[in-house]
């Protein structure tokens, strides 16, 4: 199981990263964002052994109460 947070667009991923390595108790953190060809994000550990992934979905959208829209 991975928890997922997904972000408008790559800046947002690129801000969370630099947010979350700023954390002592974090593990695993990739060093960057990659590209694939589905989208960008990285993952991480959290103290409780939690994995996560932070990402944005190319073609993916939000809805008005910012719900997550799969493409």
């Amino acid at each position: 199981l991975t928890l997922t947070i997904h972000c408008e667009d790559e800046e947002t991923v690129v801000r969370a990263h630099e947010e979350i390595r700023e954390f002592d108790d974090v593990a695993e953190l990739d060093a960057e964002p990659t590209r694939s060809g589905w989208g960008y994000g990285f993952g991480f550990r959290d103290p409780e052994g939690n994995v996560w992934g932070v990402a944005c979905k190319y073609g993916a959208d939000f809805d008005d109460r910012g719900g997550f829209i799969y493409p």
